[in-house]
């Protein structure tokens, strides 16, 4: 038999169990974003100054929020009240093929986004695209 405070324990364990961990209306959030994924070495979402970017649809950013990927703090705008967020994306972020951890950090508070997934595909021949 469980005392009042086991009750409590197992209650909270419960609730992170099922779902207790998504992130709430007033966290820091990925709701979509894009390319998800590229081919190595191509140009994407190409810039006047000629640089790669994304875009990411975002819950509560601020404008102390960058965009970070592969470990690398981009060059982040945000935009639309912390809505829509762009970043430019350095030519050796996407050298390489592979999968690489992609999320939004307030750089002011430290709240971090979940994490989503940036995929830099290898480039199998001309004219294969996404």
């Amino acid at each position: 038999m469980l005392n009042r405070h086991g009750l409590v324990i197992c209650f909270a364990i419960i609730t992170v169990l099922l779902g207790g961990c998504k992130p709430g209306p007033d966290d820091l959030d990925i709701v979509a974003y894009g390319p998800e994924k590229v081919l190595v070495g191509k140009e994407f979402n190409r810039q006047p100054n000629g640089s790669n970017a994304l875009w990411i649809k975002a819950r509560n950013a601020t404008p102390t929020t960058v965009v970070v990927l592969a470990k690398t703090k981009l060059n982040t705008t945000v935009l639309n009240n912390g809505t829509f967020v762009t970043a430019l994306v350095p030519p050796e972020l996407t050298k390489a093929p592979g999968d690489f951890v992609l999320y939004l950090l307030d750089s002011a508070t430290g709240k971090k986004s979940r994490e989503a997934v940036f995929s830099v595909l290898p480039d199998e021949g001309p004219g294969k695209s996404l």
